[in-house]
């Protein structure tokens, strides 16, 4: 086999020795190649090149040659190694929620072969983590209406640690907004279409697609008491009958009676004297224009 050189020599941008291939045959060496090429080539004005090669220690070529690799064995080794999705940066709580559910499937030792983690498997831990970001603010009412969420959720760090990852929603000023059960119902959704795909019931992943299958149907649970809820809801404001009486939802409270008065009730006792028992009277006329002064009453 022949080995080729190809040299050209530039100054300043300009061109001062043309291109020029050379070849050698072995047992020839490429310093031998060099000497070859630089000897058949005039360098005007004084110029010296000097290569230098050193054959017996060539680290490149004793790295290549002791661990040969060719693209079919790449590619078996892509096919058939376990990959995560690559993990999101840190810049918001929404990625950090992300990359500790791929730590999760790192600890369990699953994955995906052929490139699937790119695609199928990245969608699914989007997802994932999608629905249990919308649900993190509100995992204590969840809890209250024995909606429990499942072994993997529980072990998520932050929750390991007693906190949360929304912490904006928590902590922040703003008008916090109610969990919906239409924007719960698409999150679920959207995970159970992931669930149908094939590499979901592959043997490994049995155990953590019934903790994830789980967290579905707690989370179609609680839709179940949100729609409960709304519909209890609609149907009182669409009523006629108000939903609280004066007879059946009143609060009686009885005072002892004192033998003596604040000398400020004295028209008041004396106007409610001349009335008759449960006529309705009206005491605004008693009521002091000044509007500091009514406090006085009280």
């Amino acid at each position: 086999m022949k080995l080729y050189l190809l040299v050209s020599v530039y100054q300043n941008g300009n061109q001062i020795v043309k291109s020029s291939a050379t070849s050698i045959e072995p047992p020839g060496l490429l310093s031998d190649l060099l000497k070859i090429t630089l000897s058949i080539n005039d360098i005007p004005n004084a110029i010296h090149i000097r290569f230098t090669w050193n054959d017996e220690n060539d680290d490149i070529n004793d790295s290549q040659t002791k661990n040969p690799k060719n693209a079919l064995e790449i590619l078996m080794s892509n096919a058939t190694g376990i990959h995560l999705p690559s993990a999101q940066g840190l810049n918001t709580r929404n990625n950090l929620l992300y990359n500790h559910i791929i730590e999760i499937l790192r600890t369990r030792k699953l994955g995906w072969f052929g490139g699937v983690h790119t695609t199928s498997g990245a969608k699914f831990v989007y997802r994932l983590s999608n629905l249990i970001w919308y649900i993190d603010p509100h995992r204590s009412k969840f809890t209250s209406r024995s909606c429990h969420l499942p072994k993997f959720v529980d072990d998520l760090p932050e929750y390991k640690a007693k906190s949360s990852y929304n912490q904006y929603y928590i902590n922040s000023h703003h008008k916090k907004t109610e969990i919906q059960a239409q924007t719960l119902q698409r999150h679920v959704e959207a995970i159970e279409n992931s669930l149908v795909q094939p590499w979901a019931s592959d043997k490994k992943w049995e155990q953590f697609i019934s903790e994830v299958i789980q967290l579905c149907e707690v989370s179609r649970k609680f839709i179940e008491y949100l729609d409960d809820v709304n519909k209890r809801m609609r149907i009182i404001h669409n009523s006629s009958v108000p939903i609280q009486n004066g007879i059946d939802h009143i609060k009686v409270l009885d005072i002892d009676k004192t033998l003596t008065t604040n000398e400020n009730y004295n028209e008041i006792i004396k106007l409610m004297h001349e009335k008759e028992e449960f006529e309705p009277t009206c005491i605004d006329d008693l009521i002091p224009c000044n509007v500091i002064q009514p406090a006085r009453y009280y």
